[in-house]
């Protein structure tokens, strides 16, 4: 039985900007809730995934990332794998970042790289029957987007794969620099506790794990036998989840008195505006992405600007979790509230 924890209003299927200026009848702002569900924590529902990935939307831009990919791909040569499939891999960062001189698949449901060389791209999405003979199945900030992680590792299981290593955003941690990690296309809260859980609870060994700052945990899986199912306590998840509405609320009563910019064509915008945030109170969004600048948010009248259109001295507010700091030092003519 599930237990509501919060309750989130008018959150959006998809965050991909809009080429309309007027919205439109599929751009869909539902109620949601955030539930502990037999000590896992969900949000639901469950929304289809055709509804949420309407685009590519996550570049992966910036030091930070390219420093992860670096990092993950040093993670994956250690099982030295022969045949790697990729789920989710569409912007290329990772294999191109491993230059690798084995076969390489990436499935993605909107690649922005094409095949080429020894590197195989399909746009689809990812089904069990895409596993072939590969032995090392691959995936950065994938697994999180997965609401039934029970049957995703039994499957995987059953279809021998023999290395899965996965990025996964280091949830909590994000939590804690204020940034959301539950929505619809993280529909449950992926920690530490929980990767042990599950991974116990369907046959799986964790071989080695990583962290990459407050960023991302790298994990190397391999089949195991199933061990005793356990409940593990999330007292200090259920903390975290408190502080960080309660941080949103208090900031709300701050920026009820600006006039700014958003930084980030990203969730936080939206519970912002779920939790009492008026729209009139945002002149924009800002993004260092240009394919999302120059657009509108999804289901929202707020227009996306590159940071070089915004006028020196605006008011700009910044909630991006761990990449704020790497914001901040490239907007120092700005006023950041």
């Amino acid at each position: 039985m599930s237990n509501i924890l919060y309750n989130i209003k008018q959150l959006p299927l998809s965050i991909c900007t809009r080429n309309t200026s007027i919205i439109q009848s599929e751009e869909k702002l539902i109620d949601a809730s955030i539930v502990n569900d037999n000590n896992v924590i969900k949000l639901l529902p469950v929304v289809d995934e055709s509804e949420i990935y309407l685009e590519q939307h996550n570049v992966s831009d910036g030091e930070m990332w390219k420093n992860h990919n670096r990092q993950f791909v040093d993670f994956i040569k250690r099982c030295s794998p022969t045949k790697i499939l990729e789920i989710g891999g569409g912007s290329g960062n990772i294999y191109k970042e491993y230059r690798p001189k084995i076969p390489w698949t990436i499935i993605d449901l909107n690649p922005t790289i094409n095949t080429y060389n020894n590197l195989i791209v399909i746009r689809k999405k990812f089904l069990y029957t895409d596993i072939k003979e590969e032995d090392t199945l691959i995936a950065s900030h994938f697994f999180e987007h997965i609401s039934n992680h029970e049957e995703f590792l039994l499957t995987l299981k059953r279809k021998k794969v023999k290395n899965f290593i996965i990025s996964i955003p280091n949830m909590l941690e994000y939590m804690k620099y204020n940034f959301p990690s539950l929505h619809f296309e993280h529909p449950v809260l992926v920690t530490e506790n929980y990767i042990d859980f599950i991974c116990n609870k369907t046959g799986w060994k964790i071989v080695s794990k990583k962290h990459y700052k407050d960023h991302s945990i790298f994990y190397h899986l391999e089949v195991s036998d199933i061990g005793i199912c356990k409940k593990y306590n999330i007292n200090y998840e259920l903390n975290i989840l408190d502080a960080f509405f309660s941080h949103i609320k208090r900031r709300i009563i701050k920026l009820r008195n600006y006039k700014f910019y958003m930084f980030g064509a990203h969730f936080p915008l939206y519970y912002f505006l779920s939790l009492g945030l008026s729209e009139d109170n945002i002149l924009g969004v800002i993004d260092n992405d240009t394919k999302k600048q120059n657009k509108r948010m999804y289901g929202l009248n707020i227009f996306t600007y590159s940071p070089l259109d915004i006028p020196i001295g605006s008011n700009i507010c910044i909630e991006m979790g761990p990449y704020t700091e790497e914001i901040k030092q490239n907007l120092d003519q700005y006023n950041i509230i």
